[in-house]
């Protein structure tokens, strides 16, 4: 069985979060984009930081060797996941929530 790389788990997170919840996320982009505005930046400087600190790490071998700084890429599939599902669950149970209150 070979190793599973960071880019290989995190791309099937970012698929099957996509795939489950694709009726709710956003498509006109609106609320993703507003997200990502706040988002990304602040992912990448928290990421750099802990990594030069010495915070945490990755293993090379596991990693694509893609990197911003000290951080690798794949780093940056956690928060377009949030960034993607945080409003379909908004929407799918805040939606509830205004029904019930109406």
């Amino acid at each position: 069985m070979g190793t599973i790389t960071y880019l290989l788990l995190n791309a099937s997170v970012l698929v099957v979060a996509t795939v489950a919840l694709w009726r709710y996320i956003e498509r006109d982009g609106r609320t993703w984009r507003i997200i990502a505005l706040h988002m990304l930046p602040l992912t990448i400087i928290f990421d750099i930081l802990c990594i030069a600190a010495g915070i945490f790490g990755y293993n090379p071998e596991m990693i694509s060797g893609l990197k911003l700084g000290p951080m690798p890429v794949e780093d940056l599939f956690y928060t377009v996941v949030a960034i993607l599902i945080v409003p379909a669950f908004w929407k799918l149970y805040g939606s509830k929530k205004e029904k019930d209150h109406a």
